[in-house]
């Protein structure tokens, strides 16, 4: 999960990493509404090239915020 949060680094996010279990903490509100795709976009990039489970991660992940990824 950190080589995903590293590459959403490199594509200029800011990332708060977690540990016990590790994890990546992405804090959204409506205010980021008009830059939630582009953070979709580069979240599914990120996860394909860091993860091998990279499908079930962009599941959850879609999950989490009411929204396909």
């Amino acid at each position: 999960i950190y080589a995903v949060a590293d590459a959403l680094e490199d594509r200029g996010w800011s990332v708060d990493r977690q540990q016990r279990p590790s994890s990546i903490h992405c804090t959204l509100m409506s205010r980021h509404a008009d830059i939630m795709d582009a953070y979709i976009t580069d979240l599914r990039a990120a996860v394909a090239a860091g993860t091998p489970l990279g499908d079930l991660l962009l599941v959850a992940a879609g999950d989490l915020l009411g929204h396909p990824v």
